[in-house]
């Protein structure tokens, strides 16, 4: 018995440079969105970000030791099996194949007999008019170690055109696809923050109305919903605003049922791709490097085959962003739940907290927007406030190295002119200096209405703030400098409360029973 590991990919939309994250075609080729027809002559190639199989993580996560490729076509045939590395390429196999609409597998490959780094992948060649291929993708004869039950979350605010949309291409292409192996293995909780959503539960899918306390809120709550439920292997974290492809779940769920036991928890990340620039990425898992975030793979055209090869190398990653991010359903009930920090930095210190081994690798990926076509002044006081609070509580930074991002931010701020963005630096610090007392007695709801009020206020006295704003920061800075110690121990000492259950069914206005005990 085969298990199918992943699929190959159509996409019919030709403009633009998405087309090349799915084939590369030369000569007559028709590709529509289930099935390729190519003239005598015409080929494929399936060296892409979507449909070229990256073995490595396979090798290194699980216990998947071969693989082998299938197609399902009708025609004439040639086809060829490749592995290219930096510096090299061979062709594994090359075979004719003809037939009406017929299957046919290839010869299995040997994981551990291939270069580290690199990607099997076909090319087809029609030796007559009308060849067809309906579809294809990699397959292994191993045994899965596990059955994997996935309880995607998805944390929404009025953002509904979204949400629908992507629901209704799970259910479409998963949860009422006969063919699918998945459907029984996912269900979605929607955690709608903004109380908007016109959306009814369904099999597979909850909604579930909730404060708006921001994505930390959002998330948890459906963490805590997965948990009470009792029986989700995994729970995926996702963001409202993304687009994907749902194979993404898919090979998301098989690496699961294969994956390898080790001494930390395997997470599994998407790799962030830009919405406006489909084919250019933006992240591929990050981590916290003295007070700053630093992330990997930015700027990487993966329409370029250089480029696919050069995003499989391997990164000390320590987390990966919650717009697509699986976890075992165990971190959260051994670690507790997310720090509540409305947005911004909760995925940066859950990862940091976890310590899980994290696997990102070209064709699981979202399209998404650039964060700095959605940057305002008021998110520098999350941005800022939150990483303090994981600088302290994780002793990843002293008081120095805080005064001197605070001064750093500031004097950008100055020099770009952007006076409201040193009144929220200022906001931040203080806040962070009054210790989790600060988090305790916080309505985050109001809070975030203040900030966005503030947000919008016309700026006033401008020449008054920039000739005050200077000394201000300073004495913030020396007032950070005496008592940075003293808080850090402060949220330190608070940590197990902030991430526990009991408080956050409190701040939520929950009254769950015990886990295990609730129905999904």
């Amino acid at each position: 018995m085969k298990t199918i590991l992943s699929h190959i990919l159509f996409c019919s939309d030709t403009a633009g440079k998405k087309s090349e994250l799915y084939v590369r075609t030369s000569g007559a080729v028709t590709v529509e969105k289930d099935k390729a027809v190519l003239t005598k002559g015409a080929a494929l190639s399936f060296f892409t970000y979507f449909n070229a199989f990256f073995y490595s993580s396979y090798a290194l996560y699980t216990d998947v030791s071969h693989v082998s490729p299938y197609l399902l076509f009708s025609g004439k045939l040639t086809v060829r099996l490749i592995c290219r590395t930096l510096s090299q390429q061979k062709i594994v196999f090359q075979e004719t194949v003809s037939g009406e609409r017929r299957s046919v597998s290839f010869p299995a490959c040997r994981l551990d007999a291939l270069p580290p780094g690199g990607a099997l992948y076909l090319e087809l060649e029609s030796l007559e008019d009308g060849s067809v291929l309906y579809e294809g993708g990699y397959e292994t004869s191993c045994e899965p170690n596990r059955e994997v039950c996935v309880a995607a979350i998805i944390c929404t605010y009025r953002r509904e055109a979204y949400v629908l949309r992507n629901v209704e291409l799970l259910r479409e292409q998963i949860w009422e696809n006969p063919d699918c192996t998945i459907r029984r293995a996912l269900d979605l909780l929607v955690v709608d923050n903004g109380k908007t959503l016109q959306l009814e539960d369904a099999p597979h899918l909850r909604v579930l109305q909730n404060k708006n306390y921001g994505g930390s809120g959002g998330f948890t709550r459906g963490m805590m919903e997965a948990l009470a439920a009792g029986r989700y292997s995994h729970m995926l974290l996702m963001d409202d605003d993304i687009s994907f492809e749902p194979e993404i779940f898919f090979r998301t769920v098989q690496i699961l049922r294969f994956e390898r036991q080790g001494k930390r928890p395997l997470w599994i990340g998407a790799q962030m791709l830009s919405e406006k620039q489909p084919a250019m990425q933006y992240e591929s898992g990050a981590c916290f490097q003295k007070g700053r975030i630093k992330g990997f793979g930015r700027h990487l055209d993966l329409s370029e085959e250089r480029s696919l090869l050069l995003n499989e190398e391997q990164r000390q990653v320590q987390y990966t962003a919650w717009w697509f991010c699986c976890m075992p359903a165990a971190c959260a009930a051994k670690t507790g739940l997310p720090l509540p920090f409305f947005f911004k930095g909760d995925d940066l210190e859950y990862g940091i907290r976890n310590q899980p081994a994290i696997l990102l690798m070209n064709g699981i990926g979202v399209w998404h927007a650039a964060f700095e076509e959605k940057y305002s002044p008021y998110l520098e006081y999350y941005i800022k406030r939150n990483e303090l609070v994981v600088s302290a509580v994780h002793r990843l930074g002293g008081a120095w190295q805080g005064a001197e991002k605070l001064v750093r931010a500031a004097g950008k701020a100055f020099l770009t002119g952007n006076l409201k963005t040193v009144a929220f630096l200022q906001m931040a610090y203080q806040d962070y200096l009054k210790g989790p007392s600060f988090f305790f007695s916080l309505d985050d709801e109001s809070h975030h209405l203040f900030l966005l009020q503030k947000n919008r206020e016309p700026e006033k006295k401008r020449l008054l703030v920039f000739l005050t704003a200077p000394f201000r920061v300073a004495c913030l800075c020396v007032r950070f400098l005496h008592q940075n110690a003293a808080a850090a121990q402060q949220y330190r000492d608070s940590f197990p409360q902030l991430t526990s259950q009991k408080f956050w069914a409190q701040r939520l206005g929950l009254n769950h029973q015990k886990e295990g005990e609730r129905k999904p």
